[in-house]
This record gives C-alpha cells, sequence and structure tokens, in this order.
C-alpha cells in the first residue's frame, strides 16, 4: 500500500540527501558507518512492513525456493554435497506469505572429484 512505501522511502530519502551534504574530509571508515545506519534504518522501514531479512546458517541443506548458489564449494565429505557452505549475502522475506521476495544468496558444498 501507499503509506507502506512512504514509510518505509520517506526515511532513506532523507539520509540520502543528508548524503550530499558529507564534509570533504570525509574518510572510508565513516562513510562505512553511514552505509551500515541506511541499511539499519531501511531494515528497520521493511520490517515495519512485513519483510524482514533472513539466511540460513551454514550446513543447511540447499533450498532452491528460499536460496540462490552464487558459487559451489568442493567437499571430500559427501555428506556436506548440497548443503550450505557459507552465506555470501541474506535473502528478504515476506513474513505475512512466509514467502521470499529476494532468495539468501549462498554458497553450496559439491561432492569433490576424486583424483585418479
Amino acid at each position: 500500500d501507499v503509506t507502506g512505501v512512504q514509510t518505509c522511502a520517506l526515511p532513506i530519502s532523507d539520509l540520502v540527501r543528508q548524503a550530499t551534504t558529507l564534509p570533504s574530509d570525509f574518510d572510508v571508515a565513516r562513510a562505512a558507518r553511514l552505509l551500515q545506519s541506511y541499511a539499519e534504518t531501511l531494515e528497520e522501514a521493511l520490517g515495519d512492513n512485513g519483510v524482514v531479512t533472513y539466511q540460513p546458517d551454514e550446513g543447511d541443506p540447499f533450498n532452491p525456493r528460499r536460496h540462490r548458489q552464487v558459487k559451489r564449494q568442493p567437499s571430500t565429505d559427501p555428506a556436506l554435497a548440497g548443503h550450505v557452505a557459507a552465506i555470501r549475502q541474506p535473502g528478504y522475506l515476506d513474513i505475512e506469505s512466509d514467502s521470499p521476495l529476494t532468495p539468501a544468496e549462498v554458497v553450496v558444498f559439491m561432492a569433490a572429484k576424486e583424483e585418479q
């Protein structure tokens, strides 16, 4: 709904406008903190509108409905094949429908090829 979009977008719009007035000596560390605060503000606004970030745990089975494989990692343990090795980026979930809006980006274990 329009109110939800406004609630989510307006604080971010204000933050981005503030970024245009940064001092010339603004360093990388301060920029990283500023970007982190933008991300936190956006996540809070999304949460207020029924969208949350989520990520699987390492070792969880790969779920193509909720995860997007961005890389494979060989494993000598065949039991790990098809399981999450690492999380690259969390996804976003619509909590009302329990449906992913954006899948979490993950690295997935695959069985290592045996050398001959």
